[in-house]
């Protein structure tokens, strides 16, 4: 029996441990360009935007449609084989095929094409502008995650120093050497170690959930991440950038910059477009058709008989005379094959449109296109200046971050040797609880700044390898 249970208990271990998978920072941006759906949804628009172009292209070869028209009339008609009037009821038809070829139209189907390439060419760059963003987002979870994970350590680490050295004032005041009051202070600083740690717990939980969604995964998904080695902390320091190297790159490979000089350009073609509304259009066409009516008949076969004309005479004398005259006997309609052949017709022709005057419609589309041609062009400034102000910016911040890790770090190394000096004190009795409280919770402070410290300057390095084109990854 106990080899059963020793057996499920380790079974259910290593199923927990084989469900646990390490992610590393790439792996957790690649896991969510996948699965974004706002990415998905401008993946879309590339394909639309590719969709629209294609369309276009063909706009440069013929047409070609097939037009039928069939009805039936009542009453007193025209027959439409005959252009005759009957009394009766008549099916007919018509059906033609048709193609118009564009020969000038003012540049009009070039200038779109160039229009639409660069839209297209904008969406993918606008596409891989929201990889970006979406990537600096996962950057930012993963490292806040790592964070809290240290944070809750240092808590835990701070309530087990602060619960043995409860143990260890019981012992003392048991062996006399200590006050009772002493015992109260450790206690209460012992619960606050306690809460500190609850609120490290639920800040880790928080964290892990704002990771998830990024993700796209359940909130109950079993994830590992990967962790900083010594290495990588040691390396955040060592690659220095100036601004002008930065700007230089992030202004030809920024894909949030190429995109609006994209549009920039495209609304020059669009300009284009507009003003060959001025210009005359040209149009082939051609036309092939015929018709059906049931109205439409043929002789099927004839009868004789005697026709008589009388008051007829011959040398002055009455005579009868009498012809055979053909009648008709009967009728059919005509096939529906001989009737095509019959009124088959054809044609071919040019259609010419000249521009005089349209209510002002061409003269506001061209206004209306230069409007789009500055915004298009103050926007790509803008976005431009907006991309120096944020390097510099991020330069700043990690000048600012450098320092405050170096400070952290050594506001850490003074605090350590204080509390352990004070704790020595307070071993030999010549420290009081409260001073060695003070020490204890001044280290605590500087490790957790410290940790903040060192992962406000990793991710802020981050955000300058992303100016310089570098993959994210740890």
């Amino acid at each position: 029996m106990k080899i059963k249970i020793t057996f499920c208990v380790l079974w259910i271990i290593g199923h927990s441990l084989y469900g646990q998978e390490t992610w590393s920072l790439k792996k957790c941006i690649q896991h969510a360009v996948e699965h974004n759906l706002s990415l998905k949804q401008s993946e879309l628009s590339v394909k639309s935007a590719a969709i629209n172009l294609k369309e276009i292209k063909f706009g440069r070869l013929p047409n070609l449609n097939v037009g039928i028209n069939p009805g039936v009339s009542f009453g007193r008609n025209i027959d439409p084989t005959t252009n005759s009037f009957i009394t009766e009821n008549i099916f007919s038809g018509n059906y033609s095929l048709s193609t118009n070829v564009p020969i000038y139209q003012g540049g009009l189907i070039n200038n779109t094409i160039k229009f639409n390439r660069k839209q297209v060419e904008a969406s993918k760059e606008d596409y891989q502008q929201s990889v970006n963003d979406i990537s600096l987002k996962v950057a930012n979870d993963f490292l806040t995650v790592l964070l809290s994970q240290e944070r809750l350590e240092i808590s835990k680490q701070n309530f087990e120093s602060v619960k043995q050295q409860l143990d260890q004032t019981t012992k003392l005041i048991k062996a006399g050497s200590k006050p009772e009051g002493d015992l109260l202070d450790l206690k209460s600083q012992l619960a606050k170690a306690e809460q500190t740690v609850v609120g490290a717990e639920n800040g880790l939980d928080l964290s892990w959930l704002q990771l998830k969604q990024t993700l796209r995964l359940d909130p109950s998904y079993n994830l590992v991440l990967e962790k900083l080695t010594d290495d990588q902390l040691r390396d955040i320091e060592q690659e220095s950038y100036t601004f002008e190297h930065l700007f230089s790159h992030a202004e030809k490979e920024q894909h949030g910059i190429k995109a609006a000089y994209l549009k920039w350009e495209a609304a020059k073609f669009n300009e284009k477009i507009a003003k060959g509304q001025y210009k005359p259009s040209i149009l082939a066409n051609g036309y092939l058709g015929s018709r059906y009516s049931d109205a439409a008949k043929q002789i099927t076969g004839y009868t004789l008989t005697n026709q008589v004309y009388p008051g007829t005479k011959i040398d002055g004398k009455s005579v009868i005379f009498e012809q055979l005259y053909p009648v008709v006997s009967g009728t059919e309609v005509i096939p529906f094959g001989k009737q095509f052949d019959q009124f088959l017709g054809y044609g071919i022709g040019l259609s010419i449109q000249i521009p005089i005057y349209n209510n002002f419609k061409v003269n506001a589309a061209v206004q209306r296109s230069k409007i789009q041609t500055e915004q298009s062009d103050i926007f790509y400034q803008v976005q431009k200046e907006t991309l120096g102000q944020q390097i510099a910016q991020s330069l700043a911040n990690v000048k600012a971050a450098v320092k405050e890790f170096e400070a952290a770090g050594r506001t850490v190394e003074f605090a350590t040797l204080s509390r352990n000096n004070t704790q020595r004190k307070f071993e030999i009795g010549s420290s009081s609880t409260l001073e060695l409280n003070l020490a204890q919770n001044a280290l605590q402070s500087a490790s957790l700044n410290l940790i903040i410290a060192k992962y406000d300057l990793l991710f802020k390095r981050k955000v300058l390898d992303f100016y310089a084109g570098k993959e994210l990854k740890l």
